[in-house]
């Protein structure tokens, strides 16, 4: 995806959240639902002007900060390599906050649902996401997997990246399929037991690599 298509769509979409927020406002209470546990039960309050338009700041300002990051990389050109794909990610981040945002504001105007649940199809998308794009990305000091033994060697990075993707990838499968067979009390575990368990992974399998590289 072209930065200036990635930049318009994004434009687009913090604008739906601001326009959604708007529209709602004067028809929500002075606070609102903003935080849910684990179980998916809600369990945080806000002031109604921070409820509804938090995460659309929060949104523009990531944004804004993951587009930033390549030009300040020193290593930019590798990123170059993989750009459009990093963009299509970078959007695909914008609409899984939109979504977040719009789940929220249906739970404040009194459509009650299992807040977990709902979310768990949207962050194993993501997840499935990330591990496309682990496949593409090449060495820099941004993105990625950046360990010190992937950022000494392409070799070590490229394989390393390459299992992270099957990892992830797998990782995000099993989040969607969650949603279909698990409780509330076990969304956290489901979540956060296969991520940790990738990210441990590839960062043991990295460092072995490299040890194998030096004695070779």
């Amino acid at each position: 995806m072209a930065t200036r298509t990635a930049v318009g769509l994004i434009i687009i979409i913090v604008g739906a959240m601001l326009f959604m927020s708007a529209w709602l406002y004067p028809q929500l209470p002075e606070t609102v639902v903003s935080h849910w546990g684990a179980n998916g039960a809600p369990n945080g309050m806000m002031p109604k002007f921070w409820g509804l338009f938090f995460l659309p700041l929060l949104t523009a300002g990531i944004v804004l900060l993951v587009f930033c990051l390549p030009y300040l990389d020193p290593l930019r050109k590798n990123i170059e390599s993989f750009r459009s794909i990093y963009n299509t990610f970078v959007v695909g981040l914008a609409l899984f906050l939109l979504y977040v945002h719009s789940l929220t504001l249906l739970w404040n105007t009194g459509t009650y649902f299992d807040m977990g649940r709902a979310l768990l199809p949207a962050l194993g998308v993501g997840m499935y996401g990330l591990g496309m794009m682990l496949r593409h990305t090449k060495r820099n000091w941004f993105i990625g997997i950046r360990t010190p033994w992937t950022l000494s060697s392409d070799r070590v990075w490229e394989k390393t990246h390459a299992l992270g993707s099957t990892l992830f990838e797998t990782v995000g499968a099993l989040i969607v399929l969650s949603a279909l067979f698990i409780e509330g009390r076990y969304y956290l575990w489901i979540i956060l037991v296969p991520i940790l368990a990738a990210a441990g992974a590839v960062v043991v399998y990295s460092y072995v690599l490299y040890g194998r590289e030096k004695k070779s």
